[in-house]
């Protein structure tokens, strides 16, 4: 991992889980990361899953040999809301960058290339603009958007995008 301000501590994939369902019950302000194998925040030659407790100042990781694409599913929905992975009628149009990032992650998934992408919140580990958004698109090339405001169109069809992928 990337040097950071919070210790990581190790958990198995199940604990991970059950601490983010706490945090979300507290309204804990919390987020996580999905985290493959040649992603530039990870420099292990396993998938992480790292949650992140902003409240507290705590971070976890779970490292896996599979994509823990089922735990970032349900991870999504606890942070983003049942809903984000449904399509919505009368979305706001999303910003130019995040329209880019779309149409780079349907042509990747056209060619089934493999991509993530990485919302780092104003507090996370991984952000060094911190009190901004940063949006981090990894594939055939990186696109990073910066905002002020939580870039929230379209992230509903990146999610979709993102879990739409072949394993």
């Amino acid at each position: 991992m990337q040097k950071t301000s919070r210790l990581m501590q190790k958990v198995s994939a199940r604990e991970l889980m059950r601490k983010a369902g706490e945090m979300a019950k507290l309204a804990k302000s919390w987020h996580y990361h999905e985290l493959s194998p040649g992603c530039r925040f990870n420099d292990r030659k396993l998938n992480a899953l790292v949650l992140e407790n902003e409240t507290d100042r705590q971070c976890f990781v779970s490292y896996s040999e599979e994509r823990p694409l089922e735990e970032g599913k349900m991870l999504v929905r606890l942070l983003h809301g049942e809903t984000i992975l449904e399509v919505k009628a009368g979305a706001s149009p999303p910003s130019k960058e995040m329209q880019d990032i779309l149409e780079r992650a349907r042509a990747l998934n056209g060619k089934q290339k493999p991509w993530e992408h990485h919302l780092l919140f104003p507090e996370c580990i991984f952000n060094t603009h911190k009190g901004g958004w940063v949006l981090v698109f990894e594939g055939d090339e990186t696109i990073e958007s910066i905002t002020r405001e939580k870039p929230s169109a379209g992230l509903d069809e990146l999610e979709r995008l993102f879990y739409a992928q072949k394993k």
